[in-house]
């Protein structure tokens, strides 16, 4: 039996590239614009065992963010990832508890690790481990 990872993505501006993983197999890849795209994949769920799905960004670079005379960021490329169902359970309420988010400023700070709230700003990472059956861990989680 196989239950249904989906998840709606989309960007401010275009420039960014995805590869969601789960235990290390990409199930997408590809550039993220203005438009949302809905990526789905099933996770085997016949038996007890612990998965990490990964969502990695790349391709953002200095230019993607413009900064006025004040040092305020007027415009920016990110990347909103929402609508996360897991055999149609709803997560994203649940994401800052159940995700990090590691990067580094895009090259320009220390390695930090932090929530994630649904937004990726920089090139980095988001992890989230979960079990199978799901039915298990969702009471645990829920």
């Amino acid at each position: 039996m196989n239950a249904i990872f989906q998840m709606t993505v989309s960007a401010t501006s275009p420039g960014a590239v995805l590869d969601i993983k789960l235990n290390g197999d990409s199930k997408w890849q590809g550039s993220v614009g203005n438009d949302s795209a809905v990526i789905s994949f099933e996770v085997n769920d016949s038996e007890e065992t612990q998965h990490e799905l990964t969502i990695e960004m790349s391709g953002k670079t200095q230019e993607h963010t413009r900064i006025d005379d004040q040092g305020n960021i007027i415009s920016d490329l990110l990347v909103t990832i929402k609508d996360i169902t897991l055999d149609s359970i709803p997560l994203d309420q649940n994401m800052p508890e159940l995700c990090s988010y590691h990067h580094d400023f895009n090259g320009n700070g220390p390695a930090t690790q932090e929530k994630f709230y649904g937004t990726m700003g920089c090139n980095g990472v988001v992890i989230m481990p979960f079990y199978t059956p799901v039915y298990l861990w969702l009471l645990e989680i829920v």
